[in-house]
């Protein structure tokens, strides 16, 4: 890998070099002492991997670090600190960093790091693609072999086999057109907020569809949560305007149920102008019961609303009430 260190004090900087270098395969294309100067030098020389500490003069790694991210600069990045403060983790997680390790560091703590982060790279290489990239190609079907996109993501996206899973569909073409960016940005807070799940957010251009995907270890309970503060953000605040988003939701619990579960959203959400709700469609069930008191048209009844157990959501019939 090519690295850049950008650390204002000498003796840590030009150690942590000296160590790479002499320890490693890897090459140290430059060293910062702010992160001003660290900011300059990625964007010239373009390094696999940046290292840097976060209290700095000028401008502190964390900034530096945000910078990049807003710029979409491709990059890997590891922060270095003498401070194990919660908010720097949020941030850092936020800004998609690799590692937040605390100093003092020694060889081994330097060569477990860059073997975490090479790993990733080449994860990346291999499936040329970022996570929500390959979440995207799954939800919308482009990519047809559903076992190996499904292998990626929990490669790179460190899914658990089994877990808890929720898909969050929403039709934004309704909404005003800042609603895109404000959901964009919400899902940057809900990462930050709930650094111990997984969250992924994409958007569907040609369909104007927004779709977030969080995931965590099985009994964990974090998505109710979770699911409560996307709903204050995105829905109940704009529930008293004309123009606003459509959003519905279901969990699952592995990767493999993804594609279905989008498509059950997809679903849902196509009889939107029929419901006319307040922002937030319920359930399946839910919905034919709505339809069946508006005598409504062909609706797919699925064995799981009509039944308790649940075993089965294929689709028995296509009804016109």
């Amino acid at each position: 890998m090519r690295i850049v260190i950008v650390e204002d004090e000498v003796k840590i900087r030009e150690g942590i070099a000296k160590m790479i270098e002499s320890q490693t395969d890897h090459v140290v294309q430059g060293e910062a002492v702010n992160g001003e100067e660290g900011l300059e030098m990625v964007l010239r020389f373009k390094p696999d991997l940046v290292i840097t500490d976060v209290r700095m003069p000028k401008m502190d790694g964390l900034e530096m670090v945000k910078r990049l991210y807003e710029c979409k600069v491709p990059l890997h990045a590891v922060i270095l600190s003498g401070y194990s403060e919660f908010e720097y983790v949020q941030r850092a997680i936020r800004y998609g960093v690799d590692e937040y390790l605390l100093k003092p560091l020694d060889i081994d703590d330097i060569k477990t790091m860059l073997d975490k982060v090479e790993k990733k790279i080449r994860r990346e290489q291999m499936t040329n693609g970022t996570p929500e990239q390959h979440l995207k190609n799954l939800i919308t079907g482009e990519e047809k072999d559903l076992e190996k996109n499904c292998g990626i993501l929990k490669d790179i996206c460190d899914f658990p086999a089994v877990g808890e899973y929720v898909l969050l569909a929403g039709y934004i073409g309704s909404a005003e057109p800042s609603y895109r960016e404000e959901a964009e940005r919400a899902a940057e807070e809900l990462r930050e907020k709930y650094s111990g799940l997984k969250i992924h957010y994409v958007y569907v251009e040609n369909v104007q569809k927004g779709y977030l995907l969080g995931c965590g270890e099985t009994g964990e309970g974090k998505l109710a949560a979770l699911e409560k503060s996307f709903y204050n953000r995105l829905i109940l605040r704009y529930r008293d305007r004309p123009a606003k988003a459509i959003w519905t939701r279901k969990q699952f619990e592995c990767p493999e149920q993804i594609r279905d579960a989008a498509r059950e959203l997809d679903l849902l959400l196509s009889y939107a102008l029929v419901l006319e709700p307040e922002g937030w469609l319920p359930s399946a069930g839910r919905i034919f019961r709505s339809l069946r008191r508006e005598r409504q048209i062909s609706l797919p009844i699925w064995r799981k609303d009509i039944s308790r157990s649940g075993r089965s959501a294929k689709p028995l019939s296509r009804i016109t009430i």
